[in-house]
């Protein structure tokens, strides 16, 4: 999961990509095991030495993709690593 893509914007690749292939690349921030319901933080998705891990999900490996968009209301800045 890519919680609150916006917080990406300015990335490479932006806060996330739909690709043309039905493919995407985002920014993970949260992932869960196959029959867990406990979400985990994921690490390192900014370094500042290495920069933003985007991670790509071929299309035969998406069952759904929900995008939700809000009006602006505040920054939000990522703690540093």
């Amino acid at each position: 999961m890519s919680e609150a893509p916006g917080h990406f914007e300015g990335q490479p690749c932006g806060c996330f990509v739909l690709g043309n292939e039905k493919d995407i690349l985002l920014y993970v921030t949260h992932e869960k095991a196959a029959g867990s319901t406990d979400w985990k933080e994921c690490s390192d998705v900014l370094h500042e030495a290495w920069g933003a891990l985007a991670t790509y999900v071929p299309a035969d490996q998406i069952a759904r993709v929900q995008v939700r968009r809000t009006k602006f209301k505040e920054v939000r800045v990522l703690p540093e690593e």
